[in-house]
Parts: C-alpha cells; sequence; structure tokens
C-alpha cells in the first residue's frame, strides 16, 4: 500500500506553534521506509497520524488513492508494534497473538492457521503455550510482532520496538525484522532515533528535526552526500569531522592557518562563487590518509590524544594545534601510540563542502 503526505501539519491544542509542517512524503508500496531523528523531533507524531491516532491540522493522507484524514483507525488496515510489548500477562503466548482475530470473530481453523505461521517465522512456536512472563524480553518481542502479523495488514507501523532490548539482541531482531519483510512484502513504516537502525534496515529513510524534514532518501544518499550539517552529523560512527575555513584562490584555508586543502577538480568547480566566503569542510574519519613522507599533499598535524582499537580498525582521537578534536579510523594493524605528534592527510575525494551561512551542501 503506499502511503502519501500532502503538505501535511499538526498543531498540538493550546500551542503557539506547529509541531509539524509542509510534511511531503511518498512512502511506496512494499517500501521498508524508517523516519529518523532526535527526540521531540515529530517522528511519533507522524506516525501516530498515519495510524489515526493523532488528527491531522491542515494537509491531506493518502492510503493508495483513499484519503484517510477522517478515516478512524480501526478502519485503516494497519497494525502498529509499539515500544513496550503490551502483552496480556494472563494469557498465553497463542492467545496474546490470536486474541485481535478473535475479536474479529475470525473462523477458529483461520486463527489457528495464521498462529502458527507467524510463530515459526519469528521461531517462537515452541513458546505458543507458555505465559510473557516465562519467556525473554526478545521472544516478547518478537510476540508482540507476532500480534501485528496474524491480521495481514496493508501496512505496518513500528514505534521504536527494539530499544527495550539490549544490544546484542537488536542486532539480531534488526535481522529478522529485515527477513520478515522481505516474507510479508508489506509496506512498513519504522520510527527510531538510532541511525544504526535506519541504515541497516530502511529502503528509505526520512530524517526529522524539530519538525522538518532535512533529507529523504536510500541510506547510502544519507552517508555519502548529506544534504546538510545536521544530516552530515547525525548519521555516522563516529561523528563526521567538521571544520570552518574560507575559500581562497580555489584553495580550503582552515581556520587559525590549520592546514590548506587543495579540493578535487570537481568541487573546485563548485565551490566558485564561494571565493573568499567561509565554508565548513566536512571528512568521515575513515577517510583521512596515512602520513606518507614523499606526498605533503592536504597533510596536517595532530597531536594523539586517545587510541580506541577495536581488532580490525582503531578510532584515534586527536587534537588539532588550536585544540579541536578530530577522529580519524585506520586499519588496527597501524601503529600509533598515545600523547605522540602525528601528521595524516586530507582525501580529496571524500571531502563535503557546506555553506556556512546554511548549512546546506554545496552541490
Amino acid at each position: 500500500m503506499k502511503v502519501v503526505l500532502n503538505n501535511i501539519g499538526k498543531k498540538y491544542e493550546g500551542r503557539d506553534e506547529f509541531t509539524l509542517r509542509n510534511i511531503n512524503l511518498e512512502i511506496e508500496d512494499k517500501d521498508f521506509c524508517v523516519v529518523l531523528g532526535p527526540s521531540g523531533c515529530g517522528k511519533s507524531t507522524i506516525l501516530r497520524m498515519i495510524a489515526g491516532l493523532n488528527s491531522i491540522t491542515e494537509g491531506k493522507m493518502y492510503f493508495g488513492d483513499r484519503l484517510v484524514n477522517q478515516v478512524p483507525p480501526k478502519d485503516r488496515d494497519i497494525a502498529m508494534v509499539f515500544q513496550s510489548y503490551a502483552l496480556y500477562p494472563h494469557m498465553t503466548v497463542y492467545d496474546n497473538m490470536a486474541f485481535s482475530l478473535k475479536m474479529r470473530k475470525e473462523r477458529n481453523a483461520e486463527i489457528d492457521k495464521r498462529v502458527r505461521e507467524a510463530a515459526r517465522m519469528l521461531q517462537i512456536d515452541k513458546y505458543l503455550y507458555s505465559k510473557p512472563s516465562d519467556i525473554s524480553g526478545g521472544q516478547r518481542q518478537r510476540v508482540a510482532l507476532g500480534r501485528a502479523i496474524v491480521r495481514n495488514p496493508s501496512i505496518f507501523l513500528m514505534d521504536e520496538p527494539l530499544s527495550n532490548l539490549d544490544a546484542k539482541l537488536r542486532e539480531q531482531m534488526r535481522q529478522e525484522l529485515v527477513k520478515i519483510h522481505r516474507q510479508m512484502d508489506t509496506t512498513t513504516i519504522y520510527v527510531t532515533h538510532d541511525q544504526t537502525e535506519a541504515m541497516t534496515m530502511a529502503t528509505k529513510i526520512i530524517l526529522l528535526n524539530n519538525g522538518i524534514i532535512q533529507q529523504q532518501g536510500k541510506p547510502d544518499e544519507f552517508y555519502n552526500r548529506p544534504e546538510n550539517v545536521f544530516v552530515a552529523q547525525f548519521i555516522g560512527s563516529p561523528t563526521i569531522n567538521l571544520i570552518q575555513g574560507k575559500m581562497k584562490d580555489g584553495i580550503f584555508e582552515a581556520e587559525d592557518d590549520l592546514f590548506r586543502v587543495i579540493p578535487n577538480d570537481s568541487d573546485k568547480e563548485k565551490l566558485k562563487d564561494y571565493e573568499s566566503k567561509e565554508v565548513i569542510v566536512g571528512i568521515r574519519s575513515e577517510r583521512f590518509l596515512p602520513y606518507d613522507e614523499n606526498n605533503h599533499t592536504n597533510e596536517f598535524s595532530s597531536h594523539v590524544d586517545v587510541i580506541e582499537n577495536l581488532g580490525k580498525e582503531q578510532s584515534i582521537f586527536v587534537k588539532l594545534d588550536n585544540g579541536k578534536d578530530f577522529v580519524v579510523t585506520m586499519p588496527g594493524y597501524y601503529k600509533y601510540k598515545q600523547n605522540q605528534e602525528q601528521k595524516f592527510r586530507f582525501d580529496n575525494e571524500a571531502l563535503h563542502f557546506f555553506d556556512k551561512a546554511t548549512g546546506k551542501r554545496i552541490n
């Protein structure tokens, strides 16, 4: 089912300003769309409006060709999974999963078929006659997913369903959700503040901040072509390195005369209109180059502050001469020491340039 939001806005009673405004989205049929952003950005509000739990102040919402602004939740053919499992503690796993179907007065044979199929898919079939208190947190989350799956909805809505799980279980459940989506082939809209969940699961990401869409598109676009400084900083771990400076004769001169960077030919062309203007350069930690005594182009000096060795790679936290921090990721077999002076080089094929005044990408 395709979901379209056309100039959607939401203003809560008693507030002067809109929580969301001018939200324009097209979520294609069978997409796994992740709505991402920090706390308070409006992502759960969008989900609740799609579910029909929150009213729409302005704009139009369509499911396929059907206008749903005034359609109650029960008539929207959706299933929702929340952060809390919200299972009935006195019921078995089977009865929890079957509950909504019984309320709709489905035939017993059909209920049994759907519950057992969903349980096999989620690998909880051997727990069907256990109570929620007798199974683990991860298994309870699967039960909550199963309760939604048995309804065979046109749209799945998920509101931070993995946030109560430990790190290893979250990783496993991310993989399971991708597999489930592939098997169900149903439009899924998933809300989270976790950029790792978004990058690993989504076919499309919507990134919000302060009720405004900052960027929407495929996951790799957010990492490789962030539309503004906020997107660049929000996506990626370690976070992107940013430094301010000016363009002079086609060369970026960093603040405090720390270093000079020669952009590649493509970037030079884009930066023609920024001569003598202030810009921000961003570079991901893994796109630095090691010191090369035969090539001093785009080189800078730093003081190694902290090294986090992760085995296959190491995150090297360095300080520049003006006290600014950078993080550089290098292979684990390179040898660096804390409290030593160390030179690195910028890879000029991996620089992101932003207009300092607007924060927007210089395309």
